[in-house]
């Protein structure tokens, strides 16, 4: 079903069919992991080449970005010195929303930062990513990060017998025809103490998280069954090896950690499964901070912050659970904001103060109520819409 529904998106894109907006957030979401704020392609410090290369994966370096560090030091102690790193997305929301162009557009500069790095195999954190290189660029000598682990590179704390809960392993869905990589994470776990359970359906027939295909942006509702529906399959605790799966688990109730966890923090990961990771919204701000700590504490280096990132906006915990509902970055909350003092183009209510202005940045419109404050701005409320007004410019 997969694949029929795939190339019904393909045709769709082909034929102008498919609505921009069913995917924007996504595809945002790639420009962004590849823009210059978060991508990073650098040889190891004093070296000019790199028999390895270690790649995150977008969504680790936003879910555990203090643990990317941690990695590429054990990477560099076990393979040796000459390990890079490189921080960027492979590409999946695009071959999932079925850009083609957007895909290829990504390969190409995966492949020639590959390249410039002289050819290293690609250490690969994420499963999509893994999967993304063996389908859609097999020339990209790859391994995944766990069966360099296993080799022994993943030495963990050890696990007193009484902190020894059963943990239910769940392959995520980009992991199902890659056997290697599902059977280096439970060496892992035993290697490490840890009992597991395994799921009703699991391995080649393992269930999606949700996230998969991007089902949470095109349809949130379906997209929150399928997680509470895998969820029930098991009382315990879920381990996995996917950031998204771990943290879809996570924000729907369902205590849940990620074998980095198990691998770096020992029994102390249990006490943090329950905690939600880092919302859709917030993402993109995690990868930024993580390029820049990378930066100063491994190469020396320093940049300058976002300059998004200068407009304060202050609101209530309420408001901001909202916008992860409505899938609306407070960074484009601050360009609306931005966008209407530039032009002074919104209204005032009289009673209140309020300001209510939009903008249209993209495929979707934002409108935001808003009062000046002493140190920025103090939001009140956010709507959204996907209609675009025939003669009106930015489609407000």
């Amino acid at each position: 079903m997969a694949p029929v529904c795939l190339e019904a998106r393909r045709t769709m894109v082909a034929q102008g069919k498919m609505p921009p907006s069913v995917h924007d957030f996504a595809l945002e979401e790639l420009r962004r992991a590849n823009s210059e704020a978060c991508t990073l392609l650098r040889h190891a410090p004093g070296w000019q080449k790199s028999t390895h290369v270690f790649m995150p994966g977008c969504q680790l370096a936003a879910s555990r970005p203090d643990s990317v560090a941690i990695l590429y030091a054990r990477l560099r102690e076990h393979l040796g010195p000459e390990v890079g790193l490189m921080l960027r997305c492979c590409g999946a929301p695009a071959e999932w929303a079925g850009r083609e162009d957007l895909l290829e557009a990504s390969l190409v500069t995966l492949r020639e930062g590959v390249q410039e790095m002289g050819n290293p195999t690609v250490v690969v954190a994420c499963p999509t990513c893994a999967d993304i290189l063996e389908r859609r660029a097999p020339d990209v000598t790859s391994v995944s990060l766990y069966e360099v682990l296993a080799a022994g590179a993943g030495a963990s704390p050890a696990v007193p017998a009484t902190s020894r809960a059963t943990l239910a392993v769940h392959d995520p869905c980009t992991a199902r025809h890659h056997a290697r990589t599902r059977a280096a994470v439970r060496d892992l776990l035993a290697g490490a103490g840890w009992p597991v359970e395994e799921l009703p359906l699991s391995g080649e027939r393992t269930e999606c998280c949700g996230f998969g295909g991007l089902m949470l942006y095109a349809d949130r509702e379906l997209a929150d069954e399928v997680v509470a529906r895998r969820a029930a399959c098991s009382s315990q605790p879920f381990v996995t090896y996917c950031a998204m799966c771990r943290d879809r688990y996570a924000a729907a109730g369902k205590p849940a950690i990620h074998v980095i966890d198990v691998l770096l923090d020992g029994a102390a990961a249990l006490e943090s499964a329950a905690v939600p990771g880092p919302g859709l919204v917030e993402r993109h701000e995690a990868r930024v901070r993580l390029k820049e700590e990378l930066l100063r504490d491994i190469w020396g280096e320093r940049v300058g912050p976002e300059h998004h990132t200068e407009i304060v906006v202050e609101m209530d915990e309420e408001l901001r659970r909202a916008l992860e509902e409505q899938l609306v970055r407070l960074d484009d909350v601050r360009a609306v904001i931005a966008h209407a003092e530039r032009s002074r183009a919104f209204f005032v209510d009289s009673a209140s103060g309020r300001r209510l202005a939009s903008y249209r940045p993209r495929a979707v419109t934002y409108w935001v109520q808003y009062s000046p404050a002493e140190t920025g701005y103090v939001l009140h409320g956010v709507y959204t819409h996907r209609m675009e007004v025939e003669g009106v410019e930015g489609g407000e």
